[in-house]
């Protein structure tokens, strides 16, 4: 899930800009000067800061933005570091209120110049300079910018890696990394060229992903839906069956505030769910029944599905007890119990 070397003209490009960069930084020691270094993608980021350490012959200090961080000027004179000859600024996607930090940094910024007598380059996303030029155009209009780009092969390298992941169920991302990732998968949907019918469903997979993570339900059933479309049309069948799933799952969201299980986004959920179920049922895989009671067990309960969940989870115990995964089981159990319970209050057995 990273992103590596560039091809074709960019890394002369980004090669190029980076030692017009460290010449910049080194021409400027002992005064204020800022640089907005433009660069959508965090682990390219990252790889172009530790070349322009590489190349650097003086010392350059990297200050990393706290979440909850609120003025910029307070971060940079707590964090600096006295022998620090240069800074590079990183974190802004993290930040909690970006525009009250920028607003503070536009007010205060005669401070910035009066008090800091050292280079400074903030790397930022193309999204977040266009917030800095509306929230603090004065302050932006000080600096110089530089961008970086990735080239298109990489680009479309980077989004298989990652859907590769995604739908190898090795997926498991912080808080933040789904900020981050839904502004470089935004990105990457702006930059990307004419590509593979694949290439589309990736990314496209991917953004409902994070939208869905990031609990943008309505856009991420949308992602979802051109998603199955595509998958569809390439005839990947394992893909779609897991958007189907998705789909599903955010029905579930929107329907979870509806008591009533004859609401449309609970029948909408229903469909869909029955739909996930046809296609693991036909893929014949036992994982997928095992991880299915754990993901949608809820659902089906709530659906009062009582027949189904029985029968799925009888399934599912047999897996998780081959595989001696006591968690699994005690989920499994916890429903068995719930599906009996119902039986003898006898609430819609089997509806």
């Amino acid at each position: 899930m990273s992103i590596q070397g560039q091809a074709e003209n960019e890394p002369t490009d980004n090669e190029r800009s980076l030692q017009q960069l460290a010449w910049t930084l080194q021409a400027s020691v002992g005064k204020f000067k800022l640089i907005w270094a433009r660069c959508n993608y965090s682990d390219l980021r990252t790889s172009l800061i530790e070349r322009l350490n590489e190349i650097s012959q003086i010392k350059i200090q990297v200050v990393q933005l706290e979440e909850s961080e609120r003025t910029l000027y307070s971060a940079i004179r707590e964090k600096l570091q006295s022998d620090a000859q240069a800074l590079m600024i990183v974190g802004w996607e993290s930040l909690q209120n970006l525009p009250q930090m920028l607003t503070s940094a536009n007010q205060v910024r005669e401070e910035f110049r009066k008090n800091l007598s050292l280079p400074i380059v903030v790397w930022i996303s193309e999204e977040i300079h266009h917030t800095i030029m509306e929230i603090a155009p004065d302050l932006e209009s000080w600096g110089t910018s530089r961008s970086f780009a990735i080239a298109q092969p990489n680009l479309s390298e980077f989004i298989k890696q990652l859907a590769d992941e995604y739908f190898s169920g090795n997926f498991s991302l912080s808080v933040n990394r789904y900020l981050t990732l839904e502004l470089e998968l935004e990105a990457a949907q702006r930059e990307i060229k004419a590509n593979s019918l694949e290439t589309e469903a990736n990314l496209t997979s991917l953004l409902g992903v994070v939208k869905k993570a990031n609990s943008k339900i309505d856009i991420a059933l949308d992602y979802y839906q051109k998603a199955r479309a595509l998958w569809q049309k390439i005839n990947n069948s394992e893909r779609e069956g897991k958007i189907i799933g998705n789909i599903a799952y955010c029905y579930y969201l929107k329907a979870f505030k509806y008591k009533d299980i004859n609401h449309s986004e609970w029948q909408t959920t229903q469909k869909y769910v029955q739909e996930y179920i046809n296609f693991i049922t036909q893929a014949q895989r036992p994982e997928l029944i095992a991880n299915f009671v754990i993901t949608f067990g809820d659902i089906l309960r709530d659906l009062k599905q009582w027949e189904q969940l029985k029968n799925l989870t009888l399934r599912a115990l047999e897996i998780h007890q081959a595989n001696n995964e006591p968690l699994e089981l005690a989920t499994d159990y916890g429903f068995l119990a719930q599906v009996a319970l119902a039986v003898c209050l006898g609430t819609q057995y089997g509806g």
